[in-house]
């Protein structure tokens, strides 16, 4: 059985820090009975799920968003495209969702420059 635990083998990378971030992520890690690395590492896969992009469930949420009968519908709609949009494809902007619409701003975009 492989072993799928970050180990000395695994991607490396270097992390500047603010002042007092370290002495944080060591207490948590402390209290979690893990090293820092763990605790910086579970940290970012509850951020960062591993979830595939589910394009047969996206094509549900936009027929269905298509073909709401009422407003409250449509904004929940809505709503689960933003999420799939921003958070499964990867895209680079951010979605939001106003009155139903759902808008997309470039990332890093001047506040000029939204939709």
């Amino acid at each position: 059985m492989a072993d799928d635990r970050p180990g000395r083998g695994s991607d490396q990378f270097a992390l500047r820090m603010p002042d007092g971030m370290r002495d944080r992520v060591k207490d948590a890690a402390a209290r979690n009975n893990r090293s820092m690395n763990a605790e910086i590492v579970a940290t970012l896969e509850e951020k960062y799920p591993n979830m595939p992009f589910d394009a047969a469930q996206f094509v549900e949420v936009l027929a269905r968003a298509a073909t709401a009968q009422t407003v409250e519908e449509r904004d929940k709609g809505s709503e689960v495209m933003a999420y799939y949009l921003q958070d499964f494809a990867g895209l680079p902007f951010n979605v939001s969702v106003v009155e139903g619409e759902v808008r997309l701003r470039w990332k890093g975009a001047p506040s000029g420059i939204s939709e």
